[in-house]
């Protein structure tokens, strides 16, 4: 826990190498993503490729703001939330190849999964913004 709170960036820069090997090893695996009646296919590598690129940002904004005065329990909350989420997305596209081919309830499930993973990220980003602004009006 020192790690993230002493030096929170360099805990998102060592996530991002290990997202991008992640994606390299699946960069030939898809997941079909349904929102209402659109289909998106979308490649393990760019899902990790995307992920890297919004850990090297929370890792630019931690370090932009680091001489503020988070609060450590949220300020810990949204990094591993942020960095679980990534983590787990990533795993689901690499374990799940043909099972959704064959059973509906199985892409469904993968499916809702993937979305209510990707709103907690997006949860998280938005409990860092009130954090910046809370220790903004404390400072």
């Amino acid at each position: 826990m020192k790690l993230i709170q002493n030096k929170p960036c360099a805990l998102f820069l060592i996530f991002i190498p290990i997202m991008m090997v992640l994606g390299l090893i699946g960069q030939h695996r898809y997941v079909d993503i349904q929102l209402g009646d659109t289909y998106y296919v979308i490649s393990t590598f760019h899902f990790a490729l995307l992920f890297s690129i919004i850990l090297a940002i929370n890792a630019f904004l931690f370090w932009l703001f680091r001489n503020k005065n988070l609060t450590p329990g949220i300020f810990n909350l949204h990094a591993l939330t942020i960095i679980m989420c990534f983590i787990f997305i990533i795993i689901i596209t690499l374990s799940v190849k043909n099972l959704l081919l064959l059973n509906p309830q199985a892409f469904n499930f993968v499916n809702q999964l993937i979305f209510g993973l990707l709103m907690l990220s997006a949860v998280s980003h938005f409990v860092f913004i009130v954090n910046l602004f809370r220790s903004k009006k404390s400072a």
